[in-house]
């Protein structure tokens, strides 16, 4: 409205550029006049102006340039490392199924979980490297598959007996073993607090000894002194 802009809030530094501006005058923004605005005559306080002949210019006191792309590399971050844990998973899941295959003998199988997880030669020789003892001349692999045809057989407790007796006599000699060195670790325990008992009765021994000492070397001292022709003043005495 016409109204407010007749205000004019900044018409000091459009109608007299060329004074200096008051310390409570001075702000941020300031005006670059185009080509039109510096080839007329300064309007006067209070007169109309029309829009687009002043261009302004705000400038920001920042460290980093304005912009409104956001960053995306800090917002995708935990996603990045979230998927990074998800790729590290899988391949330990395939890894340990291939392991799983190869140690118990099928090879072809495992060979191709592998081509499917698109191993590289390199990394398929690796892992057939680990369980080559099982593919050697006269080696067969560590776990055998029980038919079917075979009886089952139950163990009872008594299958268990010797293995259950065994184990309580292990466990009965740790048993008194730690009881024995509890035993010895408080014996030491006593005997080195009895050792620094006596050695602080020696040292409190010695210091009284010292007392004494010093006490009949004082009394002797001032003997001398009372005995000089010229005895020497307590306050002087060294």
């Amino acid at each position: 409205p016409d109204a407010l802009r007749s205000v004019q809030p900044f018409s000091w530094l459009i109608a007299k550029p060329t004074e200096a501006a008051s310390p409570d005058q001075i702000g941020s923004v300031v005006p670059v006049p185009d080509s039109a605005t510096a080839a007329s005559p300064p309007v006067p306080d209070g007169g109309q102006r029309q829009d687009g002949t002043t261009s302004w210019r705000l400038e920001v006191f920042g460290l980093v340039p304005a912009r409104l792309t956001p960053d995306c590399t800090a917002l995708n971050k935990f996603a990045a490392i979230k998927h990074g844990w998800e790729v590290a998973e899988r391949g330990r899941e395939v890894r340990g199924v291939v392991s799983r295959l190869l140690f118990l003998g099928k090879r072809q199988e495992a060979m191709d979980r592998m081509a499917a997880a698109e191993y590289s030669p390199e990394q398929q020789k690796e892992m057939l490297a680990r369980y080559d003892f099982l593919f050697r001349d006269g080696a067969s692999p560590s776990i055998t598959e029980v038919g079917a045809a075979e009886p089952e057989v139950l163990l009872g407790s008594d299958f268990f007996a010797t293995e259950s007796q065994k184990l309580a006599q292990d466990l009965d000699a740790i048993k008194v073993h730690m009881e024995k060195a509890a035993k010895e670790r408080a014996a030491e325990t006593a005997a080195r607090k009895l050792e620094m008992d006596q050695m602080k009765a020696e040292m409190a021994d010695l210091r009284l000894a010292m007392l004494q000492e010093r006490e009949k070397l004082w009394v002797k001292r001032e003997e001398i002194r009372k005995q000089q022709a010229n005895p020497t003043p307590p306050s002087l005495f060294p």
